[in-house]
């Protein structure tokens, strides 16, 4: 029985050890990433860089520098904002999962009420009540979050400026990284195509 690759060799659309070398290409090396097109699609000649990578560089560069020129007044009014939309969240958070509580609550003491008809049923029952005490939240996380004071617009910003710094450093190195790899993919195809001439 033919595997993937030597069925190209049975159909006839592969005939000849160059072909076929380039065919099993898709399975080594800078061709990995190529692995699940369809056989009979060609082969990438030359690999391009994602513009995501340059595009995150640049968008966290914008952010970095509009926190960087951000004065006081404005940090307070977006400080103010996050607050507000974080208490907002926090609110509706802890309203939903008391909701959701209560449900299971209810499901949980009508199944504690529940008995067993046999003993083989007994692992049921317990595995049932783990399953729901598994999924009861309590609202721990919500209530920090209320009880959690609103920043100081100074502050605030420092750690913004320090957080868009980072990610502008991350993607730097992520687009270096990606530069990088898309050399060594296109070196290794052209060495490989090199070798099949």
């Amino acid at each position: 029985m033919p595997t993937g690759y030597t069925a190209f060799i049975e159909d006839g659309k592969v005939n000849n050890g160059k072909d076929f070398i380039k065919l099993c290409s898709r399975a080594f090396g800078a061709y990995i990433i190529e692995r699940d097109k369809g056989l009979d699609e060609a082969i990438t000649k030359e690999f391009q860089l994602d513009p995501y990578y340059k595009n995150s560089l640049i968008e966290a560069e914008k952010e970095l520098a509009k926190l960087k020129s951000m004065t006081i007044e404005n940090a307070e009014t977006v400080c103010n904002n996050e607050y507000n939309e974080r208490i907002k969240n926090a609110e509706e958070g802890l309203k939903k999962q008391n909701e959701i509580n209560q449900r299971y609550f209810k499901v949980l003491r009508e199944v504690k009420k529940w008995l067993p008809p046999t003993k083989e049923h007994i692992e049921l029952k317990k595995f049932a009540i783990n399953q729901i005490e598994m999924c009861i939240n309590n609202s721990d996380y919500w209530e920090r979050v209320l009880k959690t004071p609103k920043q100081d617009a100074t502050q605030w910003l420092k750690e913004q400026i320090e957080l868009a710094e980072g990610s502008v450093i991350r993607a730097e190195e992520s687009l270096i990284d990606e530069e990088t790899r898309i050399a060594d993919r296109n070196r290794w195809i052209k060495e490989l195509h090199e070798s099949l001439v």
